[in-house]
């Protein structure tokens, strides 16, 4: 990545003194001086960020580090040996576990790199190690920013840090006066930089990397990158080669022309009214009291019913110049839950919907066929849990590992495609499913558009996050992710759309305009679909 940019240029600004290696980087740029714990001083543009003679210190932190096996802790084990090299800037210490090795770097005038090397010494897998540089104090509590998420005051979280395998591992820290951008490369998606904890009401923070993984004897190597300049500057003027590198080794392989609306269809719910377990157990229509699905005449006259609901749909979709619609509950839904996420098990919890009687196709073929017929896109939910049945009700298990998720996602998207042509697959309940895991799917199903619940920014690369302005006043894709993916987008959810005031639906225009796509209900022809519409008729005047 740019870490082959790193070394030369220091060097050649170091001063060598018997005791400390200093960089006299010019006026108001960044200076630094070493000690045998580590950073001594650190300061740009006349703000000393070490006020503390600890704060510079390179150490572990954060309860680490954290062997595989045992589940051992050993953050309390200290420091056996220190060894400073002025000549190279060079500061190794040594625990009973193993060593960490820190070479400091001046690059140019506003840039400080450590170059970290982490060799695990014991026969364990070192699971987990966090590495601090530096203890930085602010002259305010400064405001923190990554890709996808806008400036917050950093008080405390986790938003200070940047996960590689969800986002380029970049964090701005704007304290006011300045900006510093924290950076971190390697070459693989194992590691978190940024800044950690808060302190003194959040002025305080700890500059560091988090690495994972590391084997028996193994040695890992890292590059935590310090980057100042001054207030204004942003993610991409301090980062700009860092975000390149990360979209080389992470391209965007999603390629989705059509950014028409997508209708949302549910055919039942589950909070209404009592349970209907002999006529209705699967609260079709509401919990309809009139359904009795538990005879061959009653599955044909829901059957009957079913399709003239999708005839229904089908016109308020074409009405909305829509690109398909996603049917949430094609296996219905039952009290205490709401979708099952699962096509497989409609033959068991809804024998109803595959219902033929004397027609060639059952209930729920049909039903998407006219979908397919009518030319218009259209899906289900699924879930990367697994269902199971439990008396009369169905029950989700988590699954804990990339291969039982992948497992149950794979299976249940395959389904809906072999046997529906089905092209729109919004993914619920999907917080441990990662951005590398969607990368995966989508290689494997690549005429389907993904629609994660939960996202991080590497999710824009293969699938188009689901949003909501109705709940959460999401008005579109953040400008950075664009600046990552110029081609990403979110699908979001607008039924209130027509109901706010025009500067509000002027900006939620805005990201129509630029590639969002908006989403309603879309079983019913309403009033909203006409503002959705007029969204499009904007873009068309411009």
């Amino acid at each position: 990545m740019f870490k082959s940019t790193f070394i030369l240029v220091g060097l050649c600004a170091m001063t060598l003194l018997a005791d400390e290696t200093s960089s006299p980087t010019g006026e108001g740029g960044v200076k630094f001086s070493l000690n045998e714990h580590g950073l001594q001083s650190l300061s740009f543009q006349g703000h000393s960020f070490l006020v503390h003679s600890a704060d510079g210190a390179l150490a572990n932190f954060g309860r680490t580090p954290v062997f595989a096996e045992s589940g051992d802790r050993r953050s309390g084990e200290a420091v056996v040996a220190r060894q400073l090299e002025p000549a190279t800037g060079t500061l190794a210490l040594t625990y009973p576990w193993g060593s960490i090795v820190a070479k400091y770097d001046a690059i140019g005038t506003d840039r400080l790199d450590i170059t970290l090397t982490v060799t695990n010494g014991t026969e364990e897998q070192l699971e987990r190690l966090m590495v601090q540089v530096a203890r930085l104090n602010y002259p305010e509590v400064p405001k923190v920013s990554r890709i996808g998420t806008p400036p917050t005051s950093f008080t405390g979280g986790n938003f200070g840090a940047a996960n590689a395998g969800q986002r380029p591992p970049v964090v701005l820290v704007d304290y006011g006066t300045g900006c510093l951008l924290v950076a971190g490369d390697r070459d693989t998606d194992d590691f978190t930089a940024g800044v950690f904890s808060a302190e003194g009401s959040g002025m305080i923070n700890r500059a560091g990397i988090g690495l994972t993984a590391i084997g028996p004897g193994e040695a890992k190597t890292a590059v935590l990158s310090l980057r100042f300049g001054p207030s204004g500057s942003t993610l991409r003027s301090l980062g700009g080669d860092v975000l390149d590198a990360y979209v080389k080794a992470h391209p965007a392989t999603l390629d989705w022309p059509d950014r028409r609306p997508i209708g949302k269809i549910f055919l039942a719910s589950s909070g209404n009214g009592p349970d209907r377990w002999d006529t209705n157990p699967n609260r079709w229509f509401m919990n309809a009291a009139d359904l009795d699905v538990s005879t061959d005449a009653g599955k044909a006259a829901f059957r009957e019913k079913v399709l003239k609901y999708t005839d229904g749909a089908v016109a308020a979709l074409k009405h909305l110049d829509a690109q398909g619609g996603i049917t949430w509950d094609p296996e219905g839904q039952r009290t205490g839950h709401t979708y099952y996420g699962d096509p497989r098990i409609i033959q068991w919890i809804a024998p109803e919907m595959e219902y033929r009687g004397t027609n060639e196709l059952a209930t729920v073929d049909a039903y998407f066929k006219k979908f397919e017929d009518a030319g218009l896109r259209h899906g289900i939910c699924v879930r990367p849990q697994r269902v199971r049945p439990e008396g009369r009700y169905w029950v989700q298990d988590e699954m804990s590992t990339r291969e039982e998720r992948m497992a149950q996602l794979g299976a249940k998207i395959d389904y809906a495609v072999k046997r529906w042509g089905s092209t729109l697959i919004y993914i619920d309940s999907d917080y441990a499913v990662t951005a590398d895991e969607y990368r995966e799917l989508h290689e494997r199903f690549p005429t389907v558009l993904l629609i994660p619940e939960w996202e991080q920014p590497l999710h824009y690369a293969y699938t188009a996050p689901l949003q909501s302005f109705f709940h959460h006043g999401i008005t579109g894709t953040p400008e950075s992710i664009r600046d990552l993916y110029p081609k990403a987008f979110i699908v979001n959810m607008m039924d209130n759309i027509g109901q706010v005031d025009e500067s509000v639906r002027q900006k939620v225009g805005a990201s129509v305009r630029s590639g969002d796509v908006p989403m309603i209900n879309g079983w019913y022809i309403h009033a909203g679909m006409e503002a959705v519409r007029g969204l499009y008729e904007t873009k068309a005047s411009e």
